[in-house]
């Protein structure tokens, strides 16, 4: 009877320190266990090089100073160097004519049709002179102007000392206020002389912009 007791507790005592070692092996192995993997989608990642998004150049348009339509664009004021010329033998009985010149001064072609606006001025601050100078009835041209081209219109200007002088009523003028045709910027062109000044007197003519075929 000792014996099975003994044999008993012998076999219990052997269980409990079996137990015990297992115990023991599964706390170490926990606590030893390597980091976490890395996912593999992150493992086998590289790096993605930035991109550059280039905008595509403009198309060409095609514009060289032409306006809708395929037309050249008109002249604008500052497009024009503007100047005076006389015109030797010219002009009719009480009057004499002179040149103005219109000469391209870009780098794109524009065209000018019809009258320039055209009055004498004086004065520091520009004072008009007189009335504006009357058209005169004439064919009226599109002309273009490729750069350096020059077309000019002729004016006409009645001669003070061949009116009456209390209906002239003469003034000495710095020159000329000229308006491009369809233009409201103006330019002066100096040109020192005599003019009438009464309002109700026409001191001048002007004719259409016109081809001119030489650099007189």
């Amino acid at each position: 009877m000792r014996d099975i007791k003994r044999t008993t507790m012998l076999t219990a005592g052997l269980l409990g320190l079996a137990l015990s070692t297992a115990a023991c092996t599964g706390t170490d192995s926990t606590t030893t266990s390597a980091a976490p993997a890395t996912s593999a989608g992150a493992a086998t990642s590289s790096p993605t090089p930035a991109t550059t998004t280039s905008r595509p150049a403009p198309e060409d348009d095609g514009d060289d100073g032409s306006g809708s339509g395929g037309q050249t664009a008109g002249c604008k004021t500052a497009d024009l160097k503007i100047t005076d010329e006389g015109d030797e033998g010219g002009g009719s009985a009480g009057h004499h004519s002179e040149f103005l010149i219109f000469e391209n001064i870009t780098g794109k072609a524009c065209s000018l049709e019809g009258y320039p606006g055209v009055s004498f001025v004086t004065g520091d601050n520009g004072e008009q002179v007189g009335k504006s100078f009357q058209r005169t009835p004439a064919d009226s041209p599109l002309i273009m102007l490729t750069p350096g081209d020059r077309v000019h219109a002729t004016i006409e200007i009645a001669n003070p000392q061949a009116v009456d002088e209390k209906t002239c009523k003469p003034v000495q003028v710095r020159g000329y206020r000229i308006y491009p045709p369809d233009e409201t910027a103006a330019a002066f062109v100096s040109k020192p002389q005599t003019a009438c000044s009464a309002g109700d007197f026409a001191v001048g003519q002007v004719k259409p912009i016109a081809p001119t075929t030489s650099d007189s």
